[in-house]
């Protein structure tokens, strides 16, 4: 009798894989899935229209974790995750891509977080990159324990993946799950994670729980970013009056920190210099942020020493650094940088600075200055 209540039991924490025609990756997914230490959980994988013989595999599984739901047709991935939404029974859930890999503990170390910090709504792992080839690195990430508001660490381009961040099932159903209404390209993501964070706390904690495997697959373009950008602006053109006025002053310094990034790789460290310290003067408290610190402080410790030691130095640092620098790091960090290139700086740079002169310094925190 106790078994059979244990196997018919709600599950503490949902796992919900939204897959399309990615059948060798979703096997090692779910695997990872059902191998944590957490044996409270269920596995829901929402087939969204898979042509590859996804549905047909699913339906020979024989483990009572994993829960198929077959879509007819492919209606997105967004669409996907709020279908595996209405059937989640846990009262936590972490959206999983089907290309990515968790580690064994990593659902028990976030629910055990939350289950402390009972005002967060998410907790938030940190992750690794890895390839085909055996290489991982782990991505920047802190590493003690940190309990804050991050919609603003969000504006400034911070941002987990989804497979990093177990949530209060509740929260997110009262929320209205993922926001159907995007248009493709556009950062449903960061537009949750704004939404859902912005009067409760995330809880950032150190302990790796994720694998993001980096392939060919994947793909990131420059109209998507541009796209994100703009639904940015209109986001916090959306805002109540303090928040938004805060939001400006967010994204004017995100301008600035971009602009200072480029001058300085352009060996203009005094440009540099005057723009981290036009950032640090325009929001001090946002960029205090242990999510924010190494985006002025180590470049600005730089620009200093540039301006000390001169151009040549400087350059043959650079050189050298880049030739001690493992390969992994090459490799895994040209992948995943691929997309962020000049051109969309330049035009986000350019957006901000047409749409900032209508805007009142009081709100924007000199953003015409």
């Amino acid at each position: 009798m106790n078994e059979a209540r244990a196997k018919y039991a709600a599950p503490i924490v949902s796992v919900i894989i939204p897959t399309h025609d990615r059948l060798s990756f979703l096997k090692e997914a779910i695997s990872s899935a059902t191998r944590q230490t957490d044996a409270s959980c269920e596995v829901i994988v929402v087939d969204d229209g898979s042509r590859d013989g996804t549905a047909q595999w699913l339906r020979t599984l024989r483990d009572d974790r994993v829960r198929p739901v077959i879509l007819d047709a492919n209606r997105g991935r967004t669409h996907a995750r709020n279908t595996g939404l209405e059937f989640a029974r846990g009262r936590f859930v972490l959206f999983f891509d089907d290309d990515d890999r968790l580690r064994p503990s990593a659902l028990q170390g976030l629910r055990d977080t939350l289950e402390v910090r009972t005002t967060a709504v998410a907790a938030v792992g940190a992750r690794v990159l890895f390839n085909d080839r055996g290489q991982q690195r782990r991505t920047r990430h802190p590493r003690w324990t940190i309990q804050r508001i991050v919609w603003t660490d969000l504006l400034l381009g911070w941002l987990p993946v989804p497979g990093q961040v177990l949530w209060r099932t509740d929260a997110i159903r009262q929320l209205g799950g993922w926001n159907a209404d995007l248009p493709i390209g556009q950062p449903e993501d960061r537009e949750l994670c704004v939404r859902a964070s912005r009067h409760r706390p995330m809880v950032i904690t150190p302990s790796t729980v994720l694998e993001s495997r980096i392939h060919d697959g994947q793909t990131k373009n420059l109209e998507g970013r541009l796209l994100h950008e703009r639904w940015i602006r209109r986001y916090v053109d959306a805002l109540p009056p303090n928040d938004r006025a805060l939001g400006y002053r967010t994204l004017y310094v995100r301008h600035l920190l971009e602009s200072a990034g480029r001058a300085y790789g352009d060996f203009d460290y005094r440009a540099a210099i005057s723009l981290y310290l036009r950032a640090l003067r325009s929001a001090p408290r946002v960029l205090s942020s242990p999510l924010q610190w190494h985006r002025v402080v180590p470049p600005l410790t730089k620009s200093l020493l540039g301006v000390v030691a001169g151009h040549r130095v400087m350059l043959f640092a650079r050189v050298t650094r880049a030739r001690a620098r493992p390969r992994i790091r090459r490799v895994l960090g040209r992948d995943v940088m691929r997309n962020k290139t000049q051109l969309a700086n330049t035009a986000m740079d350019e957006a901000l600075i047409r749409t900032s002169g209508d805007r009142p310094a009081s709100a924007t925190g000199g953003l015409a200055g």
